[in-house]
């Protein structure tokens, strides 16, 4: 059993399974570059800054939480997806020639591609931090790349090996631009400055400074001349690159601004705003032309095309806009890119749909068996927890601002607000019954409601810190809270008197289907399992090694699944605790995990923003696979793009 342990543990995102003709109704990019045992991805992850065109124009790359979304600039849509780094992928650049496609990542990596092919070619090691900036000289020779550990690295590009270090900045390292000549690279940080080195030499040459903030936006106009920089609330300085002083500067806009480009033939500046605006500036007069308007959320990136007949702009609303720069209005938006973690997950009780609460405050409705994104349910600010009523017609819903919303759910409605937590609502339940739910929240209070009149019953007191977790057993007669003090109550759950008390530093709770055992995740990676009725500790799973933020009972209860901060889901034997399969796939801590109602699927969701669907037949046969192959580096990558 270890041996299989240890060889499932090496699985990697990058893995590309053969689908079964069964998922071939699901959207086709829900289902590309899926790790082993995966059938579906609801979902295209967080984006990220830095995104870059082709050199002919035809392709954009978009960086993103889970790798990177290759766009047909021509359709508006996705037409391929890049995957093989273990996180986020922050910063991309394609060759001048177009044939190689550089990709900086979290895990401290820079990965060289086929941008024809998507083979991997060859990976960059020598950053001890995340590569949040990559850059190709102009005459395609050398590939620069500037890191949170503070340094920029040349290296050769056709070769990949290391040629030179840059380490004059005390801040990590944002930025890296090259002049268009070639002559000069230009680096910005969170130090405040943006330095200017002699390419021949690989000296520092020129200081630019006089910010209070990090530098978060560097662009050459396309002659060399002027040289724009940006920083959080202190406008857009343009210097000129011959005295190495500034000419002006361009006010703050409403929100701040966030970033910028000039377009191709140096006439016109882009500047995204927080407010989720894009301003097009004279770039010789500094005078605002036009506004473009349509992002709900902040800009991002933007980015123009290199023959200027198109903007791109990405958005933290979880989409981005190709904007037609004769008209002034998008021809394509692109969307399912969530703009936050996947804080919750809810199946229906027919197993149809899978409610998907994110961050930002959406919730996304996904028909489970078509994959089809189905809608959007729009209110609150920032949401964290959702729960279907049993006969599948409500959905209730809780946010950061401690407001609980009701939902019809077959109609996708709204239908109420419920007010009286004064914090954040982590945990919301049904009872079995459908005719209670309750709800718990950082203020440390559980409150429970009448679902026929919306009113709140009682308030259970006795935790003296935020309450994380809440479930009813299955009999509806006890209700179980965790806390952050370090202790999980069971209550009546109809008086509200106090029956019991687990010492328990428990993140997250689950009933056995028979309600004879309380599961508990907890803090140091364990899962323990006691006897519910009288509260007796009992086998302890391990194996995590960060927090269990989330555990679930399979609907036949032989089987304990568990997410954890670690990012891995591994699924127990709920009788023995015995470890059986590890489903490895996401790049951030895994928050939230349920099953389908038949218990054929696990849905797992993120904080890289989106959600995946494993087919828990798949993912056996894939355990028990690897544990037959007793030699090797079983690590599968991704060596082709997926079209």
């Amino acid at each position: 059993m270890k041996t299989i342990l240890n060889l499932v543990s090496t699985i990697l995102v990058s893995v590309i399974i053969c689908l079964p003709y069964s998922y071939a109704q699901y959207e086709r990019y829900t289902q590309w570059a899926l790790p082993e045992g995966a059938k579906a991805r609801f979902g295209k992850g967080k984006l990220w800054e830095k995104p870059a065109y082709s050199p002919d124009g035809t392709r954009l790359a978009l960086t993103s939480s889970i790798g990177v979304w290759l766009i047909d600039v021509g359709a508006g849509e996705e037409v391929a997806f890049l995957v093989g780094h273990t996180e986020a992928v922050l910063s991309v650049a394609y060759s001048p020639d177009g044939e190689t496609l550089a990709t900086g990542s979290r895990d401290t990596t820079v990965r060289l591609w086929d941008a024809t092919t998507g083979n991997h070619k060859a990976t960059l090691i020598g950053h001890t931090e995340a590569v949040l900036s990559v850059a190709y000289s102009p005459d395609g020779e050398t590939l620069a790349t500037g890191s949170r550990d503070t340094t920029v690295r040349l290296w050769d590009a056709i070769t990949g090996n290391h040629k030179a270090t840059l380490d004059e900045h005390s801040k990590e390292v944002i930025n890296i631009v090259y002049s268009p000549n070639g002559e000069t690279l230009t680096t910005g940080s969170s130090d405040y400055t943006v330095l200017l080195w002699d390419v021949s030499t690989e000296e520092h040459e020129a200081t630019l400074s006089g910010y209070i903030r990090g530098i978060i936006g560097v662009a050459y106009s396309p002659d060399g001349e002027t040289l724009a920089t940006r920083a959080i609330y202190q406008g857009v300085r343009l210097w000129d690159v011959s005295t190495k002083k500034r000419k002006t500067t361009i006010p703050e806009s409403s929100g701040g601004v966030w970033s910028l480009a000039y377009s191709p033939d140096g006439e016109t500046l882009a500047i995204g705003n927080r407010n989720g605006t894009v301003r097009l500036w004279d770039a010789a007069t500094g005078k605002s032309e036009v506004m473009l308007t349509g992002h709900t959320g902040r800009i991002i990136d933007v980015v123009y095309s290199p023959d200027g007949k198109t903007l791109a702009t990405i958005s933290n609303d979880g989409t981005s806009r190709l904007w037609d720069t004769d008209t002034k209005k998008a021809r394509a938006i692109l969307t399912g890119y969530y703009s936050g973690a996947v804080w919750s997950l809810a199946y229906s009780p027919d197993g149809q749909t899978l409610a998907i609460g994110v961050e930002n405050g959406t919730i996304h409705l996904w028909d489970a068996t078509t994959g089809r994104h189905e809608t959007i349910l729009i209110g609150h600010a920032a949401l964290i927890s959702v729960a279907y009523s049993p006969d599948g017609t409500m959905l209730i819903t809780g946010d950061d601002e401690g407001m609980v919303r009701l939902w019809d759910a077959s109609a996708a409605v709204y239908q109420a607000t419920l007010a009286g937590h004064t914090d954040p609502v982590i945990s919301v339940a049904y009872s079995p019954d459908g005719t209670t739910f309750a709800t718990g929240s950082l203020d440390g209070m559980v409150r429970l409601w009448d679902t026929s009149t919306a009113l709140y019953k009682t308030i259970f007191a006795g935790h003296t810190d935020p309450v994380i977790s809440i479930v009813y057993s299955p009999d509806g007669k006890t209700l179980a809270t965790g806390s952050r003090d370090g202790a999980v109550h069971l209550w009546d759950a109809s008086t509200g008197q106090h029956q019991v008390t687990l010492e328990a530093d428990a993140v997250s709770l689950m009933y056995s289907p028979d309600g004879k055992t309380l599961a508990t995740g907890s803090r140091d990676g364990a899962v323990h399992l006691w006897d519910a009725a009288i509260g007796k500790p009992g086998v302890m799973p391990t194996g995590h090694t960060d927090p269990v933020i989330s555990v679930v009972y399979s609907p036949d209860g032989k089987t304990l699944a568990t997410g954890s901060k670690d990012g891995a889901v591994r699924l127990w034997d709920a009788a023995t605790g015995k470890p059986g399969v590890i489903l490895t796939g996401h790049t951030d801590p895994v928050i939230s995990v349920v099953y389908s109602p038949d218990g054929k699927t696990l849905a797992t969701g993120s904080i890289d923003g989106y959600v995946i669907l494993w087919d828990l037949t798949q993912a056996t046969k894939a355990s028990q696979k690897l544990g037959d192959e007793s030699n090797g580096d079983h690590r599968r990558e991704s060596l082709e793009i997926v079209k």
